[in-house]
């Protein structure tokens, strides 16, 4: 799976991101946590957000240079 390029979680990991995920104070810290990114994201100029959209659209580094019409260097 890794090989295909595809991400692994571990057991643990996989677990650890299910109890933050569903747990009491989930909803609170994702209300923060999204709060926080948005602020965060307020501070980027337009080029740096179309790059952070094609991120959040899964692609890679070739995907996002063709995208944004830039090398991948």
């Amino acid at each position: 799976t890794v090989a295909d390029g595809n991400p692994v979680l571990s057991p643990a990991a996989t677990a650890r991101v299910i109890a933050a995920a569903t747990g009491p104070q989930s909803s609170a810290v994702r209300d923060s946590s999204r709060e926080a990114a948005r602020r965060q994201l307020a501070t980027l100029s337009e080029r740096e957000l179309d790059t952070a959209r094609a991120i959040a659209d899964g692609l890679g580094n070739p995907e996002i240079a063709e995208r944004l019409r830039i090398s991948v260097a």
